[in-house]
């Protein structure tokens, strides 16, 4: 069928016509098939090198996620060995226990949550409050490392009410906007437009009195919400990677931007992807993330009982991919176009060179026909020649 219209469009064109097409698409033919396969080819090879970056990306992200809390338990750990604070936990000393975290805070300023408690998990002193004498409990988190003896890190939900132990200006601070969207696919959470709890890597480190009984703990929290720090971390160690950290389906700390290039904390994750999630998959694959395709990578996190309570989010934005591409179409591009036009100019150059002889012959023969009997073709060489156009015009010539 095809060939059928290609001799159709041939049909009772000139020579000069047909050379000039010939040329063409033995260039255009080659060019588009190249294209194509460059495109697959590329698109294959950035969308596999691409996922590599991301599944680096997210081992630095839980590499700088679980460094904070072991920073934070090294220091505890020996915070606790020492004497003075043995002796100030089994005393009681609550305002000799405030002047100690006021000096660990500066020395670890992403710390939010300082709290000394008794072997019972009752508070002797806080860091950002005077409050004392409640008993807090972190999911059984401060009852485990009471029990065991051994130092526990474990990222945890800090509920409200014990936020605001803390202060009212100390829980403001890290409330998060519940923003939704028109996306159709969007998460529906629960909970009203605001979230008042908070996401944080606790650690829980027991202290040991004289005969190595367990008689308290120092319990300290980096709370993530409204903290940029992994995020930016990931974006300096691996250019062109965005992260997030969501609580229950909400980014509570991102470097993804929103239509309006604002960050987008407060925005809720996909429901497809909060599908898998809630079950407990990992997640690999392209995604779509406030309404631009990712390529992406999704872990659940969990609390110290197992119960899927967030997720830490490495992506990069195929729009990225993309323009790398047409980057590599535009080249092919001009590549055709220079080697067509340079096709077209020898095509011309030969078309005429070919087309001229016949265009002569063909006046001659008008002649011979009109009855002028000397009328002869002018040949350079000899009758020994494999040029068809001058045995033609030989031909012709004996023929007269």
């Amino acid at each position: 069928m095809q060939m059928r219209g290609l001799k159709r469009l041939l049909t009772d064109k000139s020579t000069g016509f047909k050379f000039i097409f010939a040329f063409s698409f033995v260039i255009l033919v080659p060019m588009a098939i190249l294209a194509i396969v460059s495109y697959k080819v590329i698109d294959s090879r950035l969308k596999e090198d691409t996922q590599e970056k991301i599944t680096m990306g997210l081992k630095t992200a839980w590499t700088d996620y679980n460094i904070r809390g072991e920073q934070m338990r090294y220091g505890m750990l020996q915070a606790a060995a020492m004497i003075e604070i043995k002796d100030a936990v089994r005393l009681k000393n609550r305002d000799y226990l405030k002047r100690m975290m006021i000096r660990w805070k500066e020395k670890r300023p992403y710390v939010d949550l300082w709290i000394v408690t008794d072997e019972n998990g009752r508070v002797i002193s806080r860091l950002n409050s005077e409050d004392s004498g409640d008993t807090i409990e972190f999911n059984g988190v401060i009852e485990k490392a009471i029990f065991t003896g051994d130092a526990q890190i474990s990222t945890e939900i800090i509920e409200i009410d014990v936020l605001k132990r803390e202060g009212e200006e100390f829980h403001k601070q890290f409330i998060v906007p519940v923003i939704p969207s028109t996306l159709k696919d969007e998460y529906k959470r629960p909970g009203g437009t605001f979230e008042d709890d908070a996401l944080a890597i606790i650690v829980v480190v027991p202290v040991r009195g004289e005969n190595h009984g367990i008689i308290g703990a120092i319990v300290t929290a980096d709370i993530l919400n409204n903290d940029t720090y992994l995020p930016d971390s990931i974006a300096e160690k691996i250019p062109d990677i965005s992260a997030t950290i969501a609580m229950d389906g909400l980014r509570i700390t991102t470097n993804v931007k929103d239509s309006k290039g604002r960050l987008a904390i407060g925005t809720l994750l996909s429901n497809s992807v909060m599908n898998e999630i809630k079950i407990g998959i990992s997640l690999r694959g392209e995604w779509n993330v406030l309404g631009n395709r990712y390529i992406s990578a999704f872990d659940p996190v969990k609390d110290n009982k197992g119960r899927i309570i967030g997720s830490l989010f490495i992506g990069a934005p195929k729009a990225r991919l993309w323009s790398i591409q047409l980057e590599n179409l535009l080249i092919i591009s001009a590549i055709t176009i220079i080697g067509l036009a340079f096709s077209l100019v020898i095509a011309i150059i030969f078309t005429n060179k070919t087309t001229r002889p016949l265009k002569l012959l063909r006046e001659k023969a008008d002649l011979f026909a009109k009855g002028d009997i000397e009328v002869k073709m002018d040949i350079d060489g000899d009758e020994n020649t494999n040029d068809e156009i001058k045995i033609f015009a030989h031909t012709f010539n004996a023929m007269v």
